[in-house]
Formats: structure tokens, C-alpha cells, sequence
């Protein structure tokens, strides 16, 4: 005899909310960090009770967390993969980051060993320019950033994974505690960032310009035209 499956909960209980701890504690990420910043939604009522946890009791990002309180169905054994996945089925972009989903999971180094360049910045790693029938992406998209999403940096530098390992060039996502927990100093931390940040200046003063310059160009135009 199957299990009846799991009561969903109330529409008020059914939004993200802010809510760390993880109480699954089932993905990497939260074995590692059980108060990672991410989407948590409250768990449903039923495993509530059952595991006697407080009201306010969340599950993270994670579809693994989420299947393990009944938020998401369980996922399908054995056979051939079905191509077509199914609303709650696992997704390609799921449980991969540490505040939301990203389409290619890759470990972190564990030692900065010199940082070349900052690349880019995120508060999100959230997918949004592919389909996806992923819940916990879907959760994301449709609500906005929590105010507290910490910085996410696109460190291009010289890494190591352990003390003993051969160091090598590549690219990764960091967080400022990230960095500076793999072994950077505050002040090179802030020097880069710095560098950083008037780079995005200079090329945000240079795209407003040129745009003016276009504006002006096609105003011109439409006087001529009339």
C-alpha cells in the first residue's frame, strides 16, 4: 500500500520566506553551512507535526532537502530516463549553489592563492534565461532577492584545492568571507574589489555616453525627416 501523498501546505505557508535553519540538512551546501542565504519555504504541516518541529520550520533550495519534508515528489527509480520531465521532477539546475540554483555544479578551491582579475558580481545564481520546470527555480524568479543576498565575485586567479596539490589557473565564485576563509588578507580583498568596482564605473560612464550619443543622433534624424 503506498503512502497517501503529502499534505501541501496552507497558500500563506506555500511562499518563500527567510528562514534558516535547513531542518533536512541533506545537500552539500547545507551539511556545510545549515544557514546558507537562499529561498527556504516553511515545510508542510504534516512533517511538521510528525518530527514535533517548531511553526516557523524551513527546508532550503535544495530538491533533495525539499523531497526528504514531502515539498516535492519523490524522485523516480530505475529504467530509462524519460525525456520529458514532470513538475517536481528533479532539474538539471537544481541544488547546485549555494543560494539558488545554477546549471553546472563545480567545487570550490579550497585556497586562493593569487586573484588576476575580478570578472564579474552576482546576487543571484539563479537561471533565468532557459526553461525550466524546476520549482524551487520558479519560487526564485517570481519573488524578489532577499535584501541580505551577500555579493557573489568571479574571481579569475591561482588556485589550489589542498596544501599538498599543484596550484592552477581557472575561475570561480566567491563571497568576500569566501575569499578571505581561503587564506586572501582583508586589505587584498578590498583592493580588488575597489579595482573592481571602477572598472564597472568607467564602462557604465562609457555605455551612458554612447547611448546619449545615439539619442541625439536619431533626434537629429526625425528633425530632418519633418
Amino acid at each position: 500500500m503506498q503512502d497517501e501523498p503529502p499534505v501541501p501546505p496552507a497558500p500563506d505557508e506555500a511562499r518563500p520566506v527567510l528562514g534558516p535553519p535547513c531542518v533536512a540538512l541533506l545537500s552539500e551546501q547545507c551539511r556545510t553551512n545549515p544557514s546558507r542565504k537562499c529561498y527556504y519555504t516553511r515545510v508542510p504541516e504534516e512533517y511538521r507535526l510528525r518530527n514535533q518541529l517548531d511553526v516557523g520550520a524551513c527546508v532550503c533550495i535544495s530538491n533533495h532537502c525539499r523531497r526528504a519534508v514531502g515539498v516535492l515528489a519523490p524522485a523516480k527509480k530505475g529504467g530509462r530516463p524519460n525525456k520529458k520531465r514532470t513538475l517536481g521532477e528533479e532539474s538539471p539546475l537544481a541544488d547546485v549553489s549555494g543560494r539558488a540554483p545554477s546549471p553546472i555544479a563545480r567545487q570550490q578551491p579550497a585556497i586562493v592563492m593569487e586573484v588576476y582579475q575580478i570578472k564579474a558580481v552576482r546576487r543571484t545564481a539563479v537561471e533565468s534565461e532557459r526553461h525550466t520546470t524546476d520549482m524551487a527555480v520558479h519560487d526564485a524568479l517570481q519573488n524578489n532577492l532577499p535584501p541580505d543576498a551577500p555579493n557573489e565575485y568571479l574571481v579569475h586567479g591561482e588556485f589550489k584545492n589542498g596544501e599538498e596539490t599543484r596550484s592552477f589557473p581557472d575561475t570561480h565564485y566567491f563571497t568576500v568571507a569566501e575569499l578571505h576563509g581561503a587564506g586572501l588578507t582583508m586589505d587584498l580583498i578590498t583592493s580588488k574589489i575597489k579595482e573592481f568596482a571602477g572598472q564597472l564605473d568607467v564602462q557604465f560612464n562609457k555605455d551612458l555616453a554612447e547611448l546619449q550619443q545615439q539619442t541625439v543622433h536619431a533626434d537629429a534624424e526625425r528633425e530632418r525627416g519633418s
